[in-house]
C-alpha cells in the first residue's frame, strides 16, 4: 500500500509470527498448506477479501448477493468457535487479573477451539478468521445492522448484549497496543479506543487473508506479503474508494510480513517466549 510508506514499520513480524506460532503454549506444527487448501475448499471466488473489508451491516448496491455469500461462507460456520473464545475474553476481562490480553493467548484460545484441542495443522485459519470475527463483533457491533434492520450480529452476542458492551469496555484497557507510540488501545493510551479495535482487527484479518493466500496460490514467501499488501490495497481502492489512514495502511502490511514468516518459519531460534506476554514481542521498539 504506497500510503504506509508514509509510516515507519509498526509490528515487530517475526517476534509476532512467533509468538502467534507459540500460540500461548507451546510450539506446534507448522501450517499444512495443502491440507488447508483443501480442508476448507479455498478458492478464488470465496469471498474471504471482500467480507474482511466490509462490515456485516454495510451492504452495497450490486454487492449485497456477493457479500451475503461470503458472510454465509465466513460468519455463521465459525459462531460456534467464537463463542469459545468469546467466553475466554469474558473470563479474562471481568476477572480481578490485570495481566493483558495480547495476540498469542487470543489467537490460541481461537486455534484450540477450532482444533478441538488437538495439534491441528489446518486449524490455523479457521483461528484466525475466529480472532478476526470476535474482535470485530465486539468493537464494531453497530456496524452489524443493515439499512433494513437485519442484525448481522452473532447469536452468541446477541444472547447477552449488555454483557458484551461490559466486556468491549474492559478489553479496551487490557488490549497491549499495536502502535509504536502506544496509542489506541491500553489504561496508558490517549487515543480513541476506535483505533484500538481497528488494529486488532485488522491484523488477524490480514493475518487470516495470508494464511488463506498462502494455501490457495501456493505463493513462496518472499512474495507473500507483497501480493497480501497488493490484494489489500486493491479492495480498499476498488470497493471502499481510497486509501486507508497511512497508520493503519502500515499495521496492514506488517501484518501481512506477519503472515507470510507464521506460514514459514514457525518460532524463531532462540526465542525467548515471555516477550509474548508483553508488547515486546509485538511492537518495534516497546
Amino acid at each position: 500500500m504506497a500510503t504506509s510508506t508514509m509510516t515507519s514499520p509498526q509490528l515487530n513480524a517475526s517476534a509476532f509470527a512467533s509468538c502467534l506460532s507459540l500460540r500461548g503454549v507451546t510450539h506446534r506444527a507448522l501450517p499444512n498448506l495443502p491440507a488447508i487448501r483443501t480442508h476448507y475448499q479455498l478458492s478464488v471466488a470465496d469471498g474471504l477479501l471482500l467480507y474482511l473489508a466490509l462490515y456485516a451491516g454495510d451492504r452495497r448496491a450490486g454487492l449485497n448477493a456477493t457479500q451475503q455469500r461470503a458472510f454465509e461462507r465466513w460468519s455463521t460456520p465459525y459462531e460456534p468457535y467464537e463463542a469459545a473464545l468469546a467466553d475466554h475474553l469474558r473470563r479474562a476481562t471481568l476477572s480481578t487479573d490485570d495481566r493483558q490480553i495480547t495476540p498469542d493467548t487470543l489467537f490460541g484460545v481461537a486455534d484450540s477451539a477450532c482444533g478441538h484441542g488437538g495439534d491441528n495443522t489446518t486449524s490455523s485459519l479457521c483461528g484466525a478468521i475466529v480472532a478476526h470475527n470476535v474482535l470485530r463483533a465486539l468493537g464494531r457491533s453497530y456496524n452489524y445492522t443493515d439499512s433494513h434492520g437485519v442484525d448481522y450480529l452473532p447469536a452468541w452476542y446477541k444472547a447477552d448484549r449488555h454483557l458484551w458492551g461490559q466486556v468491549t469496555a474492559r478489553m479496551e484497557q487490557k488490549m497491549i497496543s499495536l502502535q509504536v507510540d502506544g496509542g489506541g488501545c491500553g489504561n496508558e493510551s490517549n487515543a480513541s479506543v476506535l483505533q484500538c479495535w481497528g488494529e486488532w482487527y485488522h491484523v488477524m484479518g490480514v493475518f487470516a487473508f495470508g494464511i488463506h493466500e498462502a494455501a490457495l496460490l501456493g505463493r513462496r514467501v518472499g512474495e507473500l506479503a507483497s501480493w497480501t499488501a497488493a490484494a489489500l490495497n486493491a479492495i480498499y481502492v476498488a470497493v471502499l474508494g481510497g486509501h486507508e489512514d497511512p497508520r493503519k495502511a502500515r499495521i496492514d502490511r506488517d501484518a501481512a510480513v506477519v503472515a507470510a514468516a507464521f506460514v514459514d518459519d514457525g518460532v524463531l531460534p532462540g526465542f525467548v517466549s515471555k516477550l509474548c506476554a508483553t508488547r515486546k514481542g509485538y511492537v518495534n521498539g516497546a
